[in-house]
């Protein structure tokens, strides 16, 4: 979905302004784009070196933090709240906890 928005393919959501106070950590932030960018949790799992349980949990609780109810949705609400496509001053090496 995010690439379909980059592509031109799909329209982006209208900014929400919901999101004027979510600040995600580095790691949040990562994962939110390697999902956007199809990464899969295993590979997620290997570059961070974490289990892929641990990038399951993390993407639920970021879901849970932006308010959406699907990996799909998440990459809606990403971009809606401004988070995706950005860059941010926050970075984290390749490896992280996401715990």
């Amino acid at each position: 979905m995010h690439r379909a928005y980059e592509q031109g393919e799909l329209d982006p959501p209208a900014p929400a302004p919901d999101g004027l106070d979510i600040v995600l950590t580095a790691d949040q932030h990562y994962l939110l784009q390697a999902r956007a960018d199809d990464q899969s949790y295993k590979a997620i799992a290997k570059i961070r070196g974490v289990r892929i349980y641990d990038v399951r949990q993390a993407e639920r609780a970021l879901m849970s933090l932006l308010g959406a109810k699907s990996p799909a949705h998440l990459m809606k609400r990403g971009r809606e709240l401004g988070l995706l496509g950005v860059q941010k001053e926050a970075s984290s090496s390749a490896a992280g906890s996401l715990r």
